[in-house]
């Protein structure tokens, strides 16, 4: 996943100042770079995303529902972009599932203008289409050790 504020290219240097901890807390997640480079087994995530913050939900509870629902959707066309983006301004947004939505707003990140997140003042994701050549890929096999890891280990999730 891209996020703006992203520290991937900062890891180097951050992890020469990371303290002993008993619990790791990451306030600002996002992508998660730091916090997957330490793979903590005592931590509290959290982002003030839910959007976000419901990937990460999911995906430690229903990573094969959130497989389905990306596979579902992940179909790289202007057109089909802007259906999955609009979908939030329909009357039963609040009737899809959880793993519909984290499905979706993966995709929103992985096909939108420079994995962007954006809402207008109504909070509907509001990012243009990224013109991306190629289907994004699904990483299976990511997102089900992601969940293994969560399993094992002693991960709070909060929003």
């Amino acid at each position: 996943m891209k996020w703006a504020g992203g520290k991937r290219q900062l890891l180097p240097e951050l992890l020469k100042y990371i303290p002993e901890y008993n619990t790791y807390y990451e306030i600002f997640l996002g992508a998660g770079a730091l916090f997957f480079e330490l793979q903590p087994s005592k931590a509290v995530i959290n982002d003030c995303n839910s959007e976000l913050m419901n990937v990460y939900e999911v995906i430690s509870l229903y990573p094969k529902s959130f497989i389905i629902q990306l596979e579902a959707i992940n179909i790289n066309t202007e057109e089909h972009y802007y259906s999955i983006r609009n979908m939030d301004r329909k009357e039963d947004w609040n009737n899809y599932s959880h793993a519909f939505k984290a499905a979706r707003t993966l995709y929103l990140n992985k096909n939108g203008f420079n994995g962007l997140y954006r809402v207008n003042s109504k909070g509907q994701f509001n990012v243009p289409y990224g013109k991306h050549k190629n289907e994004m890929r699904i990483e299976r096999e990511l997102f089900l050790a992601i969940n293994n890891y969560f399993w094992k280990n002693n991960i709070e999730i909060l929003c």
